[in-house]
């Protein structure tokens, strides 16, 4: 039967990630060191799965081939809290719906004061916003180091109720 050791780096693009938790097929893990290195040994040949996680960065799952000692890389996105102040021009608006990405199933509804929070990704989102009595927004947003808050103005929906007297 083959074996091997299964070495695994984990980054994110450009730096190591260290105390990432590797899983090898839903049971034995090991912890990437600050050189992002974390190694699993004596690992049986074949078809396995890899969970990297780490707080902050979306979780990655990797299929690999054991034939031997194998080295796989693994790139990790970073996650960032991302607020939403929903408002009208000026007051915020309690209960305006967000749906992020098209994920009608997460989206956040906002509190008395227009605010609502999200984890989202490194990069551009789509954000639907709806409120009762307000024209539906859809704007592109790009999550990073820097901009993680954002303001959202609705109009109100106009009355086209044209009947005549």
């Amino acid at each position: 039967m083959i074996k091997g050791d299964l070495s695994v780096k984990v980054t994110d693009g450009t730096d190591a990630i260290s105390s990432a938790t590797i899983t090898l097929d839903d049971d034995d893990t090991a912890t990437t060191d600050a050189n992002g290195e974390a190694t699993l040994e004596d690992v049986t040949g074949g078809s396995h799965t890899i969970k990297v996680e780490k707080s902050n960065y979306v979780t990655q799952t990797v299929d690999v081939t054991v034939n031997g000692d194998t080295e796989v890389e693994i790139e990790m996105v970073a996650t960032r809290t991302a607020s939403f102040t929903i408002n009208d021009g000026t007051d915020g608006i309690q209960g305006a719906e967000v749906v992020i990405d098209g994920d009608t199933e997460g989206k956040k509804t906002t509190g008395s004061s227009g605010g609502c929070t999200a984890t989202l990704s490194d990069g551009e989102h789509e954000i639907v916003v709806s409120a009762e009595g307000y024209e539906t927004a859809t704007e592109t947003i790009t999550v990073d180091s820097t901009h993680t808050s954002f303001i959202i103005s609705l109009v109100a929906e106009t009355n086209t109720n044209t009947e005549e007297p």
